[in-house]
Order: C-alpha cells, then structure tokens, then sequence
C-alpha cells in the first residue's frame, strides 16, 4: 500500500494520500470508577471498544482534501466509511476476530442471545482463552463485517476453531461489488486449536468484486453443502495483501481494524497556498458498524 491508503465509502474506496504518522488510533471504551472513603477505588468497565481515528494531513493538494469531505457529505453514496490500516497483520474489529467477547459485553456476531462461553482447547499459537459456540437460529439475518479489497490485493482467511477436532467452519465469505453480493461464495475451512496453520484461504480480488462479506450460516446451505448446526469459534483472522505475497509470523493476532465508520463532524480545512493549490485538513472517524 506504500504511502497511499484505501479508504472510502462502501464499494466507493479509492487510493488517498496516508495521513500523517503519530496520529491517534483510540480504543474507546465505557468505564465508571468510585473513589470509597478508605481510600481503595473500585469501578467497571467494558471489555469492548470502538474505534476512533483522529487523521489529519499536514499539507495536500485541494483534490484530496476534497476526496474527504465528499465522504462526510456522502456524494459517493451513505454507507459507512471503511479505510485499511496498512500496519495490521488482522483487519477485523476486535469482536470479531475474538467471537468469545460476545459471551460478555461485546456484540454478538451472530444470534439475538449471547453465545455459549467455551473453554478453548490448550494450544501453542496463542488462541483466546474462551471460544464461543453458536447455534443455527432458524429466520434470522445474521450480521456481516465488509472488509474492502484493494486492486491487486487479496484477502488471507483463517477461522481457528475452539475445540479440539473440530474442523468444519461456519464461517463463509460472500464476495461484495457496489451492488452487492457478486461471484462464489466460500465455505471456509476450520483451523484445529493444535494446528500451527493461520490461513486457509486466499481471496484475491477479481472483476467487479471491491471486497468480502464475512459471517456466520450455522445450518445453511452453502453451494450444496449444508453447515454444521453449531460451530465453535476461538478466533478469525484475516489479513489483506499485495497479490504474491504471505502472511508472514506465528501465532493468533487479535483484530485491530474496523466494521465501519462514520463522520460526524465535516473534516476541518485550512488553506496553506491558493498558489500552490495546498491545503491542511483532518478528519475524525468514529466506528459504527456492526
């Protein structure tokens, strides 16, 4: 991805300038304290966050600056904003690359009831502690995570399973154009606890495809073949790559991307030079998504 970022509206991404470095990249959480008259503090807080992005480019040309508030001002459309972290080695959001944060305070990635807490498998690459295991719910529209791919890219898959044994997935990957859903869809395949492979499947982009769908069809009937019922799932990863080009490391990582954001605020410009055509701007992305 060199000095550029993908960045942009749902199926609307494009190539735009890396914001300058040092720039927050904030986990936001709740959390509430109580000072007790002995001295000692108690308090709470959420196990799960969103993101918040404070990005901000020092001096660009005044089409680039306008390529961000045309996001804010949804000339390419209303969908949420979706931009990759070039750095991470797991584009997922936190709770989805760890589904076992559903079993307490975070968002459930599938079902209208917290999923079963499962104690993972012992293992050497590092998995989350507690899995989660989910059941087939018979009507129900499951959430999905939009993770964009650029040109030349393509998308490393790894769905790590709880439980010793276990090897069917219940995860797929719907390919996703401007439109919608467009091309196959994958049935992904389950990494055992005691297996040392992180990705099964590679996902290039093709044609009109601009990225992946990612959820769960316990129960479904996916290109013929029908899901487990259940599934338990330990972690998710997946990592988006120059064509060519593998994972490189050991072990789970946990995700640090986004399902989505939003402005809420239209990004702040400051004119450097009408003569030299450059601007200042800084924008502020708060994640909404599911």
């Amino acid at each position: 991805m060199g000095s550029n970022v993908w960045m942009g509206v749902r199926g609307a991404e494009q190539w735009i300038k890396a914001p300058a470095p040092r720039t927050p990249f904030q986990a936001v959480g709740w959390s509430e304290t109580t000072q007790g008259r002995n001295g000692r503090t108690t308090g709470r807080r959420s196990r799960v966050t969103h993101m918040e992005y404070e990005l901000s480019w020092p001096t660009v040309p005044t089409e680039i600056a306008r390529k961000l508030t045309d996001m804010y001002y949804g000339v390419d459309g209303d969908g949420l904003i979706y931009w990759l972290d070039p750095m991470l080695k797991n584009v997922l959001p936190a709770h989805w690359s760890f589904p076992g944060l559903g079993c307490t305070d975070g968002p459930p990635i599938y079902g209208k009831i917290r999923p079963e807490a499962v104690a993972t498998t012992a293992n050497a690459k590092g998995l989350p502690h507690v899995s989660a295991k989910f059941t087939a719910i018979s009507g129900y529209t499951p959430p999905r995570c939009y993770i964009p791919i650029p040109p030349g890219h393509a998308a490393h898959i790894g769905v790590h399973q709880g439980t010793a044994g276990a090897t069917d997935s219940i995860v797929i990957a719907i390919p996703q154009s401007a439109s919608g859903n467009t091309g196959t869809i994958s049935r992904l395949p389950g990494i055992a606890p005691s297996s040392s492979t992180r990705f099964t499947t590679v996902i290039p982009r093709s044609g009109s495809m601009t990225g992946i769908d990612i959820r769960l069809a316990p129960g479904e009937t996916i290109g013929g073949v029908t899901l487990p019922s259940t599934g338990t799932i330990a972690g998710i990863m997946v990592e988006v790559l120059p064509i060519g080009q593998s994972p490189v490391g050991q072990g789970f990582i946990r995700g640090g991307g986004n399902s989505g954001c939003q402005m809420f605020d239209p990004p702040t410009e400051t004119p450097i030079s009408a003569y030299r055509n450059r601007m200042s701007v800084s924008a502020k992305l708060t994640e909404v998504g599911p």
